[in-house]
């Protein structure tokens, strides 16, 4: 604990974050004993010196800082979102940032509503807008009606309002008059929006339907033109994460340039400077998901280790990553998407320190294996939470999905169609054999007896149990080989 102290800080801000977002006396209860472990460490380790009273500090403000950041966010929010109803006329402003052309939506920032004479500042807005010659930079004024976002009817269907408000989007705008257009528009950005509607032409004019809404999903986390029934039977054979953009496309895409620059004899700065710039401009066109931030980010730090020559501490990286996001949104705290991710590194470490190292030694396949068990284990409260039910046979799928990864990321078929379109055509005609694959290997496996485990929502107690029989597991250190097939059968 006392050599990851920035990993610790991290989690005191975000514990201290969730203690606010979900209002539980157990994660109060929780923040003050880590708070007292965190103390009684760094007392023993430096003998109650200052460097124990500045590290204790630390903890003590890091976590209060987490708390009245959630609380500084509701109470902004509720400044005008309590005078909010459907159908009320309004005027907004804000810049936009975001569209999709499929949609018609602008997404805006910066954002300014009028209430009949009352002006609120605001956060991101969705505007409906049937015109698409407005770009990605310039400020719109337009009057409209205001829409909220739609609760669910029954526990466990898609939730509208929560979505888009882990998006830090409050409300909807059914534009009725543009009322004026102010600044330039961003080159670059906008350059990058037609790069990825051109992409997805490709793949559209090249592929079938369903299989182009995939590829759009994996290359372009564009997920408005997916096939909804294939994506449904996705999510119940556990494998939906394989079209978020994930670690594992940013590893594919970060990694390559950087190992390709550095065998060209390129310098630790330029190659980290490069791969940095490529990622970060890859983000923009993919429109910087929680997902994609958590990679991308996580993969700046590993460059930047890598250029101060110092080693790359993944929960470090995980940590302060989680936290960054945090900060900038704490309702995210609620979202699936942003736990799932989180949540799906951690069972990555999870494994790597307490199964892999026997796995080595007993092939791929095996590491495999248990890196997507050990996954299943740290994500199941998660999705029983949000989704009501557990793919049994996820962990098996896995083992046939994961090693196709690399060659279904279809950017490079998609670049090719608009060079060489026989050859980009070829290329993306291997990524719909894949495909039919999936299909064929998820049909199969729904057709099991208990495919899918309905669990509905654990209570409190028992997601502390789970967690708590995880750490045990983790702190186990002899018979490790058959830990995972205890864990299986609780």
């Amino acid at each position: 604990m006392i050599s990851r102290k920035l990993c610790v800080l991290s989690l005191a801000f975000l514990a201290g974050t969730a203690a606010a977002e979900y209002e539980l006396r157990l994660l109060w209860c929780f923040l003050f004993f880590f708070g007292f472990v965190w103390m009684y460490v760094v007392c023993r380790q430096y003998k109650k010196s200052v460097k124990a009273i500045f590290w204790s500090a630390a903890f003590v403000v890091l976590a209060s800082l987490g708390s009245v950041n959630s609380y500084l966010e509701q109470s902004f929010c509720r400044t005008y979102l309590s005078k909010l109803y459907d159908g009320q006329k309004c005027q907004v402003q804000g810049e936009i940032y975001q569209k999709t052309k499929e949609d018609c939506y602008y997404y805006l920032k910066n954002c300014m509503v009028q209430l009949g004479k009352n002006k609120y500042s605001c956060n991101q807005i969705l505007l409906y807008l049937n015109a698409e010659e407005y770009s990605i930079g310039e400020i719109l004024c337009v009057n409209g009606d205001i829409q909220t976002f739609s609760l669910p009817v029954n526990e466990g269907n898609y939730n509208e309002r929560a979505y888009y408000k882990s998006l830090n989007i409050d409300f909807r705008v059914n534009a009725r008059k543009v009322l004026a257009v102010y600044g330039r528009k961003n080159v670059f950005r906008e350059k990058l929006y037609q790069v990825r509607e051109r992409l997805k032409k490709n793949f559209q004019e090249a592929m079938p339907k369903k299989d182009a809404g995939i590829l759009a999903a994996v290359t372009l986390g564009d997920k408005s033109i997916m096939d909804l029934d294939r994506k449904k039977m996705y999510q119940e054979a556990g494998i939906s994460h394989f079209y978020s953009i994930s670690g594992l496309h940013i590893s594919i895409l970060g990694m390559t340039l950087y190992r390709f620059l550095k065998k060209r004899g390129a310098g630790f700065f330029c190659t980290g400077l490069t791969a940095a710039v490529f990622m970060l401009a890859y983000g923009e066109l993919i429109g910087f998901g929680v997902s994609a931030s958590r990679a991308i980010g996580m993969f700046l730090l590993l460059v930047y280790a890598k250029y101060r020559g110092r080693s790359y501490d993944r929960p470090t990286s995980l940590a302060l990553m989680a936290a960054f996001l945090a900060k900038e949104n704490p309702y995210l705290l609620h979202h699936a998407g942003y736990l799932l991710s989180f949540g799906a590194v951690l069972g990555v470490i999870f494994a790597e320190t307490t199964f892999l190292d026997g796995a080595k030694k007993e092939g791929q396949k095996k590491g495999t294996f248990l890196v997507s068990f050990c996954i299943l284990l740290v994500t199941v409260p998660v999705l029983c939470q949000y989704f009501y039910s557990v793919s049994l046979y996820s962990v098996f799928i896995n083992l046939f999905v994961l090693p196709c990864m690399g060659i279904l990321l279809g950017m490079f078929g998609g670049v090719l169609c608009s060079l060489f379109p026989f050859a980009g055509k070829l290329v993306l005609f291997i990524c719909h054999l894949i495909l039919l694959w999936f299909d064929g290997l998820c049909g199969l496996f729904l057709k099991m007896p208990y495919a899918s485990l309905i669990t509905g929502t654990l209570p409190v107690w028992m997601l502390v149990l789970w967690y708590g029989i995880l750490f045990a597991v983790k702190k186990v250190k002899k018979s490790r080989k058959k830990l995972y097939v205890f864990c299986y059968f609780l």
